[in-house]
């Protein structure tokens, strides 16, 4: 009786504490933060210094003669931007950040990269005998006038009592006619971290 009371009180004790755990067990409490409040510096490459990057390279694409002086909006296809740094970052989330930004001002038109393939596959579907042919559709796709590609690097530099981390995004609009670069620019950020 004594066994089975404490057990019931065991079970009890977790059941009450269980919703105040999360996923890793170590937060329980939280708040929504404003999503355009700087971050903390640190010796990382964080969203603040994410958002900082992409407009800075936002504004300058949008003012190159390529994207500017266009009669019609250009075809862009945007690669993923390369880590070329030691930080974990999600180079996706900073391609999206300059892509989303870029479609928003209704110069530039996007082909979706990442879909390319699975178009090719839908299509051979359509074919297939399984789709009727009357709904089927035919590949139109539009070619990429150029394509956006580039690098974020770093440099850490430790001292005594503190260290000099230095982050460069470089991007680069290539005509895909010619291979040539019609634009790159590149943003800098350096921190000075202190013990």
């Amino acid at each position: 009786m004594r066994k089975t009371l404490l057990n019931a009180l065991l079970l009890l004790s977790f059941v009450l504490l269980l919703p105040g755990c999360s996923r890793d067990g170590s937060y329980s409490k939280g708040e929504y933060l404003d999503p355009d409040s700087p971050t903390p510096v640190g010796d990382y490459y964080s969203d603040t210094d994410l958002k900082m990057a992409a407009e800075a390279m936002f504004s300058s694409l949008v003012t190159s003669p390529p994207i500017a002086d266009a009669k019609k909006p250009p075809v862009i296809m945007v690669m993923m931007v390369r880590n070329r740094t030691r930080d974990r970052i999600d180079m996706e989330d900073l391609t999206n950040k300059i892509a989303t930004a870029l479609i928003r001002t209704g110069k530039v038109r996007f082909v979706n990269r990442r879909l390319r393939e699975g178009l090719v596959h839908e299509y051979e579907y359509q074919k297939s005998g399984y789709v009727d042919p009357s709904t089927a559709k035919t590949p139109r796709q539009v070619a990429p006038d150029y394509v956006l590609s580039g690098e974020l690097t770093s440099i850490e530099m430790p001292r005594r009592s503190e260290k000099r981390v230095y982050y460069r995004l470089t991007l680069r609009l290539t005509d895909v006619s010619t291979g040539l670069i019609v634009w790159q620019d590149e943003k800098e950020i350096k921190k000075l971290l202190r013990k």
